[in-house]
């Protein structure tokens, strides 16, 4: 069975945790989603409403299974709110490591 992913809640938002590998694997780039997500260490963390469902869907038609989901709750505010958020800034560094990457894929 697959690593459950972390789902995390606070009293007012939740946010769905994926590594940059779990997006490469799916095909998505933050690019693929909002500026209500964040990031932090190379992980993101999707937020609820649009975000965490498109990686779901993603990876429920890859897997052609149920996304195996762990919930964590708690009752303060989360830390996750003062990371940074995906912007229009990081997609495009982030995009252009991709390119830089297959480019040396291709010519190994």
């Amino acid at each position: 069975m697959p690593k459950p992913f972390m789902f995390y809640t606070d009293p007012g938002h939740a946010w769905l945790k994926v590594s940059s590998q779990d997006l490469l694997d799916v095909e998505l780039s933050p690019a693929n989603f909002s500026s209500f997500s964040y990031r932090k260490d190379g992980n993101f963390y999707l937020e609820e409403d649009l975000d965490a469902a498109r990686f779901i869907w993603a990876w429920e038609d890859k897997n052609d299974s149920k996304i195996p989901l762990k919930r964590s709750r708690r009752n303060t505010p989360s830390p996750i709110r003062d990371y940074e958020r995906i912007s229009e800034e990081y997609c495009r560094g982030w995009n252009a490591g991709i390119a830089l990457a297959k480019t040396f894929e291709n010519n190994s």
